[in-house]
């Protein structure tokens, strides 16, 4: 007698049930992983402090000489900016490339009383070695 007995899907498919619960499960902690970093990335980007630094960076003259413009920030931004009230403190560096270079700007702020102050604001150009203090040359404009 000849057995036609028909099994249903679980029953062919079951040693490819855990492998694949498995990579959807890491699949999934991937997905939530890169949510909470893009989270993370566009809040340091909505900030006051990072704003304020990106006009100093796009309006200095040497770094427009040194990466071309225009001058335009990455997107991978290392640190972080804590704020509460009116204090808070950031320490972050964000990638800065143009055309000709790139390079990064290192910012360190305070901020007091609702406004930010700068206490480092620093360009390392890898290429040549050269960092620019955008604070003394701030003061001098």
């Amino acid at each position: 007698m000849e057995e036609t007995e028909h099994k249903n899907w679980l029953a062919r498919n079951w040693p490819w049930l855990i492998p694949a619960g498995c990579a959807g499960m890491v699949l999934l902690l991937v997905l939530v992983a890169a949510a909470i970093i893009f989270v993370a990335f566009a809040a340091v980007k909505s900030s006051d402090v990072y704003q304020q630094a990106l006009v100093v960076i796009e309006k200095s003259p040497s770094i427009k000489q040194l990466v071309g413009e225009p001058v335009k920030a990455g997107f991978f931004i290392q640190g972080k900016v804590h704020t509460s009230n009116t204090g808070g403190e950031a320490s972050f560096t964000i990638p800065v490339k143009g055309p000709e270079g790139k390079g990064v700007l290192h910012v360190e702020a305070q901020k007091q009383a609702g406004g930010w102050r700068f206490t480092k604001l620093d360009f390392e150009h890898p290429k040549s070695g050269q960092i620019i203090d955008l604070l003394e040359t701030k003061k001098l404009e």
